[in-house]
């Protein structure tokens, strides 16, 4: 195997690892969103992506925060209508 394929496959390694590890943050916020807003998590992943969006931050980064309970329900909510 030569440097340039040995470094490829570690860089293409890496990049599934954080896809993964961004996976498993997101499934874990979608339970904590879920269990504390009574919600399936159909809802609590759209909580999420609604609040990532509304944020522009990424989706990985918010279910970070919730998952370590720096962001707590009340702030993903969305506001009721009027």
């Amino acid at each position: 195997m030569t440097t340039e394929t040995s470094i490829s496959t570690q860089m293409v390694a890496d990049q599934l690892q954080r896809a993964l590890s961004s996976r498993v943050l997101i499934e874990q916020a979608k339970g904590v969103i879920a269990a504390q807003a009574g919600v399936d998590m159909h809802t609590a992943f759209n909580i999420l992506r609604s609040y990532a969006r509304a944020h522009q931050l990424k989706l990985s980064d918010v279910a970070e925060r919730v998952s370590e309970r720096e962001l707590i329900l009340t702030d993903l909510a969305p506001a009721p209508a009027d």
